[in-house]
């Protein structure tokens, strides 16, 4: 009988034909419910939210850079501080030298 290979791949392209038909009318109820909810919106058009959304997105950028900046200037000052410091050091070892050179003199002399 021929019926017998083919009746699992016939069960399960019918499975799969079920399971599409329900997300595409899951997909369609959901469509439908957000139609509805921006149909009963008091605002009817849509080129107030836009300008505000595009204002709220150059602020998002502008506050992004900001950040960025924020952040190399937080290095910057961290390597000042480094800088500092080894100057500090720096300052030290050459007023220890002079006070070496200065004991060498009075020795030698």
């Amino acid at each position: 009988d021929v019926r017998k290979p083919i009746t699992p791949i016939l069960k399960s392209f019918q499975i799969e034909i079920d399971t599409l038909s329900k997300q595409s009318k899951l997909t369609e109820e959901t469509l439908l419910k957000i139609y509805q909810h921006l149909s009963e919106l008091p605002v009817k058009d849509p080129v107030p939210i836009l300008e505000y959304t595009q204002t709220l997105q150059t602020g998002l950028e502008k506050v992004s850079d900001l950040a960025a900046q924020n952040q190399n200037l937080k290095e910057i000052l961290d390597e000042l501080a480094h800088v500092k410091s080894q100057e500090l050091t720096v300052k030290q070892l050459r007023d220890k030298i002079k006070d070496l050179e200065k004991k060498t003199e009075v020795i030698i002399q």
